[in-house]
């Protein structure tokens, strides 16, 4: 064009676009023949956007590196010799030394690879890995999971013709789950004269006779007919590159060039995908339509068969982002009152967990045992309580300190007395006014956890099969029952509290509660269990050794009478099984005495016991016929044991008297079985009288001989003095 000449403004537009092309193409062409040069290695977007500045412009700043991205993008998805690597800033470059994978491609296609059935299967393939939806080849539909407000949920999905009654008749636009909803999404193209407006015809038809179900239709513009034709080649591609069929198809190649097509087609076909994505967003309605990527003329993308959900696209979002908008939008639709307990948007981190459930009911019941329903909440759980018992009404967390509300406890009362139920509160039915009057759709374990909580602010008690049960919040099922319980007195109730501390060591709650006095009574129960066969055994023992222990079996006071007492209590505890005739037992029961020597006697019937089984009666028996000067101490023995029998376990223990009786009795024993002690001596006669000889039996007749003329002698001279004369053997050979 010459200065100065008039132009046709578009002409004047095409060629700018051509020379701006055309610098870009030289552009990557230098930085193929000069590797080397800095400004030209390891070309991008941007840096060929910047080389080439005012070549490319951009109504919004900074677009222009956006522009030469798509420009290079789409050459790459064309021609093999151009390169496009995706990314923030994606890698662009040419490569002189191409191989010829045409030839391939042809062979692919002569195959067979490109009909429309493979069309659908990759477009299909395509926007599930872009959805995030998984693909389950059952009836009800492939799955999209998703967390919405701090819940775990599912959509049905659909791929079909939503116009074509053969491939998609009446049924299958209804989910298969009837509380859930089903997405159909609809192919980009179609056969012959077949346009969008077809499928919405069908959809406005179906409602027109009445069709309801919760059903949204996702119909797009239809793909231009280059974008078709970059279809066919990456449907064409994708055949052959899968398994080994690409060995076939490259025969004509030798072993390297072969490999060096395989990796031509692969960064081919990832660039063709990933343009074909971008143009699946403006199909669908997300982005700005061009007449260049797909037919413009086509707006009503979401055709919904439910009357009250009017649902909107999310502009510029990602195809798995809009798909996620939608889904909150139909359980929005069908779930208008669902407490929000994700406000952070963290997805299945917040989804609320039964450890955490238990943290919010922990403090429910803390709460309401209080006088002003208010309780001091751990640091480490105030997050958890605000996040789940704010949105779910349940109460109110400050800062610090959670109060419990009272909105479900007044919903309740108001729907019962509406309903007239007398008596027992159905789960069931619980349930269904937990959705009254807007539809809630709690996950089971919240629905369970509003339950509880107004079973603990009402004073109710879980029912199941006709008798008491204590459920953990997953344990919650719809033939439960809740029903309000008698409470006992309070001055019943503050008496067995006062004993069951001073018997039992216990320290029962003080609020005159339905769910604390079952606690209570199951503890009863358990300690009637664990200490009556010992009670038992320590009455039969005493009973047994009455009578060395001194013990009058009628006694109205003193161990006998408290063990057997002790023993009628823990047979009462036991023999009951209401909670309230239980706590009445306690608080009423005749215990013959304080309540600390009853719980002595109980705490202390096993060892006790032992102690009498283990203690020494037999030599107790065997000092009792001892005769003097040894049966004053067997009195006294038994005196000292005899008064730590009669008197009470707390007043004096047994077992050591018992021991120290036996000890006693034992050192009396031996010392009146030992050898009598010998008689003392006679004084010595008087100095030469004693005449002692030790002769063997050898010399003794000789010996007999010189004794007898010794006594003749000794008689002679003490006339009137009496002699002795001892013989003795002091040795034996």
């Amino acid at each position: 064009m010459r200065r100065g000449t008039e132009t046709n403004s578009q002409l004047v537009g095409r060629v700018r676009a051509f020379t701006g092309d055309d610098r870009l193409i030289k552009t990557l062409l230098l930085s193929a023949l000069a590797p080397t040069v800095p400004a030209l290695h390891n070309l991008t977007a941007s840096r060929l956007a910047a080389l080439n500045h005012g070549s490319v412009t951009s109504p919004i700043p900074g677009g222009e590196v956006g522009q030469v991205a798509r420009k290079v993008e789409g050459w790459a998805a064309q021609f093999n010799e151009i390169k496009y690597v995706k990314g923030d800033d994606p890698g662009v470059g040419l490569e002189l030394e191409g191989i010829d994978v045409d030839s391939i491609i042809e062979n692919a296609r002569q195959a067979g690879a490109d009909n429309m059935g493979t069309r659908k299967n990759l477009i299909r393939t395509l926007l599930y890995k872009e959805f995030g939806v998984v693909e389950t080849n059952q009836y009800g539909g492939d799955r999209f999971d998703f967390t919405w407000r701090g819940s775990k949920r599912s959509l049905e999905v659909i791929f079909g013709n939503v116009r074509d009654k053969v491939e998609l008749d009446d049924e299958v636009f209804k989910p298969a789950d009837p509380t859930s909803w089903r997405l159909i999404v609809d192919y980009p193209f179609d056969e012959g004269e077949f346009t969008p407006a077809y499928d919405r015809n069908r959809v406005q038809r179906m409602i027109s006779e009445g069709f309801e179900a919760r059903t949204l239709c996702w119909v797009p513009a239809s793909l231009a007919a280059e974008r078709i034709q970059d279809l066919r080649r990456l449907v064409t591609i994708d055949y052959a590159l899968h398994g080994q069929r690409f060995d076939s198809l490259a025969r004509d190649l030798n072993p390297g060039d072969r490999e060096r097509a395989r990796q031509t087609l692969s960064g081919q076909r990832d660039v063709l995908a990933g343009k074909l994505i971008g143009t699946l967003r403006a199909a669908y309605g997300l982005t700005t339509k061009h007449e260049s990527e797909v037919v413009p003329d086509f707006d009503d993308h979401l055709l919904s068969l439910s009357e009250g959900l009017r649902p909107r696209l999310l502009s510029g979002a990602s195809l798995h982002d809009a798909l996620a908008s939608l889904a909150e939008q139909m359980l929005k639709c069908q779930f208008p009152g669902h407490p929000d307990f994700d406000p952070d948007r963290a997805g299945a981190a917040s989804v609320v967990k039964p450890a955490e459930a238990r943290i919010v009911l922990d403090y429910i019941r803390k709460a309401v045992e209080t006088s002003d329903g208010r309780v001091e909440v751990e640091k480490a759980h105030r997050i958890t309580v605000r996040r789940i018992a704010n949105p779910l009404l349940l109460g109110e967390m400050h800062e610090a300190a959670f109060v419990a509300g009272s909105h479900w406890r007044q919903h309740f009362h108001q729907r019962i007395a509406q309903d007239k139920v007398n008596g027992d509160v159905l789960v069931t039915d619980l349930l269904r006014w937990i959705d009254e009057p807007q539809q809630r759709g709690l996950d089971r374990l919240v629905a369970n956890l509003v339950l509880a909580c107004f079973a603990e602010q009402t004073d109710r008690s879980w029912i199941q099969y006709g008798g008491p049960v204590t459920p953990e919040l997953t344990q919650i099922r719809d033939d439960m029952k809740l029903r309000e319980e008698k409470l006992p007195d309070e001055d019943v109730w503050v008496k067995a509290r006062q004993r069951a501390m001073d018997i039992f060591g216990h320290n029962p709650p003080v609020a005159r509660r339905a769910r604390l006095a079952a606690l209570f009574a199951r503890t009863l129960s358990d300690d009637a269990r664990k200490y009556r066969d010992a009670a038992h055994d320590l009455v039969a023992r005493l009973e047994t050794y009455a009578e060395p222990l001194g013990l009058d079996v009628r006694a109205g006071d003193g161990r006998l009478h408290t063990a057997r007492r002790a023993a009628d209590l823990l047979d009462g505890l036991g023999s009951h099984h209401g909670k309230l005739d239980i706590i009445d037992q306690l608080a009423t029961a005749d215990l013959g005495g304080p309540t600390q020597r009853t719980g002595k006697s109980i705490k202390s019937a096993t060892a006790v016991a032992d102690a009498l089984r283990g203690a020494r009666w037999d030599t107790f028996s065997l000092i009792k016929g001892l005769r003097e000067p040894y049966q004053s101490k067997a009195v006294q023995i038994f005196a000292d044991l005899r008064k730590a029998a009669v008197a009470d376990e707390l007043t004096l223990p047994l077992g050591p008297a018992l021991s120290r009786a036996g000890t006693a009795a034992a050192d009396l024993l031996r010392e009146a079985t030992q050898d009598p002690t010998p008689p003392p001596p006679p004084p010595p006669p008087p100095p030469g009288d004693v005449v002692v000889h030790s002769v063997p039996v050898s010399v003794m007749e000789e010996k007999l001989q010189e004794l007898q003329s010794y006594a003749q002698e000794l008689v002679a001279k003490n006339p009137h003095a009496t002699v002795e004369i001892t013989l003795k053997v002091i040795h034996k050979s």
